[in-house]
């Protein structure tokens, strides 16, 4: 066998007892590294991965990649990428010599043999650092794809500081999207009740606020075949008895305070007492 196709079947980082446990002995592994056909990360440790891989990095601190940093490797709905590499160090562990700049040190435990945490850990020091809304998101989806089912989730937030402990309570399953949770907690935040996918003939409504305004979230890219049928949702929202709204990706991420205004203008045109209607000349 191989050592750099080995080290690729475990996600490009492996360590000599993964390897040889796989049936590489140490030579083996001399030779692909002096070949260039591996990389010694760090004594014990093998990589195919560019030297720059989180993963890597993490592995050469001694730690392991936690925190949003491991959370974009499993998928998770992030409003931000991750400007800086979360790594967590085994308590009483050396502290490396040099830490790069953009590399955050969580003092934990760092699991053995593998490069990233486990999700629930990973989960725990992302919400402890990220704004309140983007920790709602993660643990949206989280919820959604059956990651927290709703006894973790109590059991997870239970053990948060206390001033993120009712932060299940923000937590929706119905969640579809991160642009959907950002909003819903944003709106929430507002002092408005939020119901997320309300069932419509035409499909879901993503969000219902105040029983009143059903705002629809488009995504980053335009979908030009569904236009007809947006505006067949529209119709029938109306038909419902409700304020159709629609808001883009780049409205919410540049222009909130307009769309927010918006929303809060048509609850309050919906609320307001009506006029009777002028009579008509004869």
């Amino acid at each position: 066998m191989e050592a750099a196709p080995a080290v690729r079947t475990l996600g490009g980082l492996a360590t000599r007892q993964q390897l040889v446990a796989s049936g590489l002995t140490g030579a083996d592994l001399t030779r692909a590294v002096r070949s260039g056909q591996v990389r010694r990360v760090i004594r014990g440790w093998y990589s195919t991965l560019p030297p720059h891989d989180p993963r890597v990095i993490a592995v050469s601190l001694g730690g392991s990649l936690t925190g949003v940093s491991a959370l974009q490797l499993y998928g998770s709905w992030l409003w931000n990428r991750a400007c800086v590499i979360d790594v967590v160090l085994t308590a009483g562990s050396p502290v490396p010599p040099s830490i790069p700049r953009n590399v955050r040190i969580f003092h934990g435990r760092a699991p053995r043999g593998s490069p990233v945490v486990p999700l629930a850990e990973a989960l725990g020091h992302a919400v402890r650092r990220l704004p309140f809304e983007e920790a709602v998101a993660v643990l949206d989806w989280a919820h959604h794809t059956d990651q927290l089912d709703v006894v973790d989730l109590h059991v997870f937030a239970a053990g948060l500081p206390t001033p993120l402990r009712d932060i299940a309570a923000w937590v929706d399953i119905s969640c579809e999207s991160v642009l959907e949770s950002i909003v819903r907690t944003r709106v929430r935040s507002a002092g408005h009740h939020v119901t997320s996918q309300v069932p419509l003939g035409l499909g879901a409504i993503d969000l219902v606020i105040d029983g009143v305004v059903a705002l629809e979230l488009d995504g980053r890219t335009f979908h030009a075949d569904t236009f007809e049928t947006d505006r067949l949702k529209d119709l029938a929202i109306l038909t419902d008895g409700r304020i159709a709204m629609r808001a883009s990706y780049a409205m919410v991420r540049a222009d909130w305070p307009r769309v927010l205004g918006a929303i809060e203008t048509a609850l309050t045109t919906h609320w307001a007492p009506r006029r009777s209607r002028p009579r008509p000349r004869r």
